[in-house]
């Protein structure tokens, strides 16, 4: 009797156990289930398409140029003539792969940049990294982005992935862009002479 006691005492003790482990994967589930995973809140970009203003216009071709010192020239176009252009200047092994704030200025040895032409080829955005006190006197200072990121990832040697957004005061004083720019594919590389 004493051994079916231990046993029937044994089996319930461990289906507590075993209830309790359940209820605890479960809830993991459900919490993970409704984590964030860094999504974003605003709209969501197209994919291979430059958004100014509510102008979309799809990528046509990407052109990177590489120097000697890992700064890379990225020339995204979006017609054959190649006037239209948004245009990222960035050093790799300080600002790839990482998550660019282009609200701030840099003090660094290397500044990124973000440039756009209209499809006239008129340069509509201007702006980098570089801080206002390494501007000598009367050097125009140019701005940063009021709110905005860009992320770029070299996929593979004529791969890449482009993710830009933001809002930003163009080179005519007091006018505002939003630009985005989400690009994953070929490039073209070239050399810089």
């Amino acid at each position: 009797m004493y051994r079916q006691m231990s046993k029937r005492n044994f089996l319930v003790c461990s289906a507590k156990y075993i209830f309790v482990l359940a209820s605890v994967v479960i809830m993991s589930m459900a919490f993970s289930a409704c984590s964030k995973d860094d999504k974003d809140d605003g709209p969501q970009l197209k994919a291979n398409v430059l958004t100014v203003g509510n102008r979309e216009v799809p990528v046509k071709h990407v052109v990177c140029y590489k120097d000697g010192d890992e700064i890379y020239k990225v020339g995204v176009f979006f017609a054959d003539d190649e006037m239209e252009e948004v245009r990222l200047i960035a050093k790799e092994d300080l600002y790839f792969n990482k998550k660019i704030d282009l609200t701030k200025k840099k003090d660094a040895d290397s500044y990124w940049e973000v440039i756009y032409y209209d499809p006239t080829g008129n340069r509509k955005i201007d702006t980098w990294s570089k801080p206002d006190h390494k501007y000598k006197v009367g050097e125009d200072i140019y701005p940063v982005f009021e709110k905005g990121s860009l992320f770029i990832k070299k996929k593979s040697a004529d791969n890449i992935y482009i993710k830009l957004e933001g809002r930003v005061e163009g080179t005519t004083k007091g006018v505002m862009y939003d630009i985005s720019l989400l690009y994953q594919g070929k490039m073209t590389v070239a050399t810089d002479d």
